[in-house]
């Protein structure tokens, strides 16, 4: 399978333009008998939802979570768009691949045919540990936006001793509150940090917080604390303990008393997590395998082509 990119750096609108009319080149140059892109852009799954009618080419799109289901029934026009253009490329797909069983379902009730596959295991994350301050350390993966419990993970790190330590990445200057806890003794905000000092910090720190009360969403920083083999808090919902259903502690990302019972759940049962979180990131390899041979099958009865 041939991997193809277009890139345009210019203005946003032009953009559109100009990669739309390079795709279109390309499929009727090459003729493909199978397409496989990415949601998002969900204007290129549009955009290719619709040629695959013309040119007859089997097109999978993989979603993962890029479904926006909290402005769902937004009244602003942006919104009213995205959902329009979303379901649009959903129902003329002729496979979505999801991550989990609840975006399987959303997509089948818009009327798509859908295959779960999770990410797959990050291959390398080995890196050389760095001396952390804390007795027990965490690194609180983050990116400061709307869905992450921000305020409520810090203000649980406020009632522990300085024994205990939180490590946050991501750009804190988006974050209003960020200088409230910036004296304290066992908050340290890393801001953005580069791929090799990250993989330092996650190799380096005890234990991990990954948390989001966004729907139907697996975020990137558990599947790598599973490669690591870091004890992780995630946010207690059945998508996330579906696939990520050992080695972790769940609370409610809402709720601040939650994650501070489940930072001191993970602080005394530490070992015991650490030892499950290697054996399942053993197991965890082997299922991905066998989901993404069926997926390949599936295709294959689909299309009469193989990946």
């Amino acid at each position: 399978m041939e991997y193809k990119v277009f890139e345009y750096p210019g203005w946003k609108l032009a953009r559109y333009f100009i990669l739309s009319f390079k795709t279109l080149w390309y499929l009727y140059r090459e003729r493909p008998v199978v397409v496989v892109c990415q949601n998002p852009s969900i204007v290129l799954a549009a955009l290719l939802a619709t040629t695959s009618r013309i040119q007859g080419f089997f097109l999978m799109v993989d979603r993962h979570s890029n479904f926006k289901i909290r402005f769902r029934g937004s009244s602003k026009l942006k919104w009213k768009v995205f959902h329009f253009i979303s379901d649009y490329s959903i129902r003329l797909a002729d496979l979505t691949i999801v991550t989990n069983s609840e975006a399987r379902n959303y997509v089948e009730s818009l009327g798509g045919k859908c295959v779960v596959l999770p990410d797959k295991m990050p291959s390398d994350l080995s890196a050389d540990a760095i001396d952390l301050k804390g007795d027990v350390n965490f690194l609180f993966i983050c990116s400061f936006d709307g869905d992450e419990p921000v305020d409520a993970v810090l203000n649980a790190f406020k009632r522990l001793t300085d024994k205990y330590c939180i490590y946050i990445t991501g750009n804190y200057k988006k974050y209003d509150n960020w200088k409230k806890y910036v004296h304290a003794g066992n908050i340290r905000f890393l801001g953005f940090v580069g791929e090799e000092d990250y993989l330092r910090y996650l190799n380096s720190v005890d234990a991990t917080i990954v948390l989001t009360n966004m729907p139907m969403t697996l975020n990137c920083g558990s599947y790598e604390s599973v490669k690591a083999c870091k004890p992780q808090i995630v946010a207690d919902s059945t998508v996330i303990k579906e696939w990520f259903r050992s080695g972790a502690v769940y609370v409610d990302p809402n709720d601040e008393t939650s994650i501070y019972n489940g930072i001191i759940e993970i602080i005394e049962r530490l070992d015991e997590l650490k030892n499950e979180q290697e054996e399942f990131c053993r197991t965890v390899e082997s299922d991905w395998l066998v989901l993404d041979e069926r997926v390949r099958q599936m295709v294959y009865e689909l299309s009469g082509h193989q990946l």
